[in-house]
């Protein structure tokens, strides 16, 4: 509680915590980036390539992502990092996004923008905002109505946000980051039973297999 002020200030957002402060995300972010220009493969032939149609209402199966072919210094341009935040930057998904969570090795497509910033605390803020109905309709007020949407990363990246202070959104961090590590172990459990499930269902229908030999 220390933390917070006791009082509120004028901005153009409108009244703010004192000594919070108005700003881009394209002023404060570190980075803003498109991804890679590459075809995607069922086969295992390099990283997990990440792409618009694998974000889902702000999750990513990763059992279903595809891979891709890279170079080394691809894959260092275009890796995925703890922190990273991804927006559909085309097509009817326009301004779906992601927060990644200690991801796989992986890169991503050409359709997405990433958004880093310097500090985890401030990116984890930035994130929650842009799952947020504020950001979704910044978006859609910015592409309007047109039957094919699409937006570039300044477009994206010119909303308007409210940031605290560091302080305070560092310990936001430290009080969350605990709870997206155990979503993000959860739903690596929950895949890899999902991937045990659909290679055992069909020797269980088939005969192949019977319930017997499946228990421990």
């Amino acid at each position: 509680a220390d933390l917070f002020p006791d009082s509120f200030v004028d901005s153009e957002l409108g009244p703010i915590p004192k000594g919070w402060k108005t700003d881009t995300l394209a002023h404060r972010a570190s980075n803003i980036q498109y991804g890679l220009t590459q075809s995607a493969s069922s086969d295992p032939v390099g990283p997990s390539f990440l792409r618009i149609t694998d974000i889902r209402g702000g999750k990513v199966n990763w059992s279903s992502v595809p891979y891709c072919k890279v170079k080394d210094a691809e894959l260092e341009k275009y890796l995925l990092k703890d922190g990273d935040i991804f927006v559909a930057r085309t097509g009817a998904s326009t301004g779906d996004n992601i927060y990644v969570v200690d991801p796989p090795n992986a890169v991503f497509a050409s359709y997405l923008v990433r958004f880093q910033f310097d500090l985890p605390g401030i990116a984890r803020c930035v994130a929650e905002y842009m799952r947020s109905p504020d950001y979704f309709a910044f978006v859609e007020g910015t592409i309007g109505g047109s039957a094919q949407p699409n937006a570039n990363a300044q477009t994206l990246a010119a909303a308007s946000v409210v940031f605290s202070p560091d302080e305070v959104a560092a310990a936001f961090y430290r009080i969350i980051r605990p709870s997206d590590l155990k979503r993000a172990a959860n739903a690596q459990q929950s895949e890899r039973l999902a991937a045990t499930r659909d290679a055992l269902l069909p020797k269980l229908l088939s005969g192949e297999l019977s319930p017997s030999k499946c228990r421990p």
